[in-house]
């Protein structure tokens, strides 16, 4: 019978999912946190990154006129 194969979902109150989505609100605004914190950091070694390109590429630059 395919109305058994189904499987039987526990009755949720309204409280019980307010509390799951404020679970998984929480975890999505830590996981936000988290990777704005990530991007800040990839974004702070880009300008490195790029800093230290701009420096050998003049050093490379005098090498070249003198």
């Amino acid at each position: 019978d395919p109305a058994e194969a189904v499987p039987a979902i526990a009755p949720t109150t309204v409280e019980e999912v307010n509390t799951r989505f404020v679970v998984l609100a929480e975890l999505y605004e830590h996981d936000i946190q988290d990777f704005h914190a990530l991007l800040e950091g990839h974004e702070a070694g880009d300008e490195r990154y790029a800093e230290r390109v701009d420096i050998s590429a003049r050093a490379v630059k005098e090498r070249e006129t003198a």
